[in-house]
């Protein structure tokens, strides 16, 4: 079955919840007021197959058909086994964990070294209560 990333237009919020009650794969964080088109001002972005996106046109949905869902697949383009896949990552994991080390070596570096004692200044204090001598 051949699927496909689309984009599915609405008159008005209420047909925007209607799409609900088709139980397609719609993207519900994608959905939002749109200003592409004046008449159907409202979209969200789905992965349907050719039946779906018939179903929605009769529905009185516009739907705009983007890509064959193999074009955008990560999977398909590039497929490797995890051994593969560590021996690639391994040189960026060793960095990574390299430059943490460092970093922790020259905060620990840091918080040892002796910092100068700075000699507080005396201030020769002023005499509390009476000034006066008593008789």
């Amino acid at each position: 079955m051949d699927r496909y990333f689309v984009v599915v237009f609405a008159r008005d919020p209420d047909a925007m919840r209607g799409l609900q009650r088709f139980d397609f794969d719609l993207f519900a964080p994608t959905a939002k007021r749109s200003g592409r088109d004046k008449e159907y001002p409202f979209s969200i972005d789905g992965l349907l197959s050719t039946e779906e996106i018939e179903t929605l046109g009769q529905a009185g949905y516009r739907v705009q058909v983007q890509d064959p869902a193999e074009k955008r697949a990560r999977g398909a383009q590039a497929p490797a086994e995890f051994s593969q896949w560590m021996r690639g990552v391994q040189a960026t994991i060793t960095r990574e964990r390299a430059a943490a080390a460092r970093a922790r070596a020259s905060a620990a570096r840091k918080a040892t070294r002796k910092k100068p004692v700075r000699k507080k200044r005396t201030v020769a204090k002023k005499p509390r209560g009476r000034t006066t001598r008593r008789k």
